[in-house]
């Protein structure tokens, strides 16, 4: 556990990083939908779509990490206590926030969209969701599905998992070698996602670190600076590649490179500075950054319209990612993690046996 323990510090700020990559794009995608407008260079901020890979990396990286123990990677839970360990760190926040959207968007006269909502409640497999970012969480809950239902039952049906891993590049390769294309439904371009690739790349990662320590020896090279350095590598590359997860070839590089990045992590520590504290935070706040920037971003472009304030570009993004930050991090300490110290509360009284899988604000 203590190992666990210390990793998780390395990836909360890599979870942070992730999350200002979504909120920049997001915000500079916001503005052009507003003003109608975004000049150059901040055009280019919209690939910080990649704070999404880099997610699912995280994520699958984290989930084999609380799911085994030792190299042999036997089960540390069943699969009733790994579904209830996700529904509280999910769906409690999801929740709140899909209503609080839903009712901010019925005071403002627009029911339109009230059927997305109800699909993001739920996590519905396919359709269109609100807020827009639930659409990722659809794809943690299928992995999570499948994950548990494989790694948590008869030997057999562990390779199943690597089989969901690898199926969007199976599909191409059938369709490369046959020459033909296949048409698929709704259904089954959510089951076979690029995104299944990253998740996999997590779960490699998380396999090769509980088989041997000394998978991220060569990657500590100067903790924190290092691993920020990293990321912006990463966004430059994705930028000068046009990189994007939801195509094949943008999610067989952005594995890859999410990969390296949790490698780099795992090699930072909490350290006295400012920046660790505050990397920290945003990290521990991540998840309810990423559901409520979206809110957070419309209302201040909405006064800033209102207001009539200085269309000036740059000052909007930095105004934009700063409030979402903040009201992040507000979300964070009042609302989601008081809900988690009550649902653990509650889930220890249910699985006995449990401990405390993450440090708070952990995946």
């Amino acid at each position: 556990m203590n190992k666990q323990r210390s990793t998780i510090v390395g990836l909360q700020h890599l979870r942070g990083i992730a999350a200002l990559l979504v909120v920049i794009d997001h915000a500079s995608g916001m503005m052009a939908e507003q003003f109608l407008w975004t000049p150059p260079p901040l055009d280019l901020l919209r690939f910080g779509w990649i704070g999404v890979d880099i997610f699912f990396v995280i994520s699958g990286f984290i989930i084999t990490l609380t799911a085994f123990d030792g190299p042999r990677l036997t089960p540390r839970v069943d699969k009733w206590e790994f579904f209830a360990n996700r529904a509280v760190r999910i769906l409690p926040l999801l929740w709140i926030v899909v209503i609080a959207y839903a009712v901010l968007r019925g005071f403002t006269g627009k029911f339109d969209d009230l059927d997305a909502s109800i699909r993001a409640f739920f996590l519905f497999p396919i359709g269109e969701v609100r807020p827009n970012v639930v659409w990722t969480l659809r794809h943690e809950l299928l992995f999570y599905t499948v994950f548990a239902l494989t790694q948590f039952s008869k030997p057999w049906a562990r390779p199943i998992l690597w089989l969901w891993f690898i199926s969007p590049l199976l599909l191409w390769a059938i369709q490369a070698g046959a020459g033909v294309t296949i048409r698929t439904n709704e259904i089954a371009s959510f089951v076979f996602h690029p995104a299944n690739i990253e998740f996999g790349a997590g779960f490699v990662a998380g396999v090769l670190y509980l088989r041997s320590s000394s998978f991220v020896t060569g990657f500590r090279l100067g903790g924190l600076p290092t691993l920020y350095v990293a990321s912006g590598v990463t966004f430059l590359i994705s930028a000068r590649l046009n990189l994007h997860g939801v195509s094949l070839p943008g999610a067989a590089i952005l594995c890859l490179l999410g990969a390296v990045l949790v490698a780099i992590a795992l090699g930072v520590k909490d350290g006295p500075g400012r920046l660790s504290s505050m990397s920290r935070l945003i990290g521990d706040a991540s998840y309810s950054l990423y559901l409520t920037h979206g809110i957070a971003i419309l209302a201040l472009l909405s006064v800033w319209q209102a207001a009539g304030l200085p269309r000036i570009p740059i000052m909007i993004e930095i105004v934009a990612v700063l409030v979402a930050i903040i009201a992040g991090i507000f979300v964070h300490l009042c609302v989601e993690r008081p809900l988690l110290k009550l649902a653990r509360a509650r889930m220890r009284t249910i699985f006995p046996r449990q401990n405390a899988q993450l440090p708070e604000g952990g995946s």
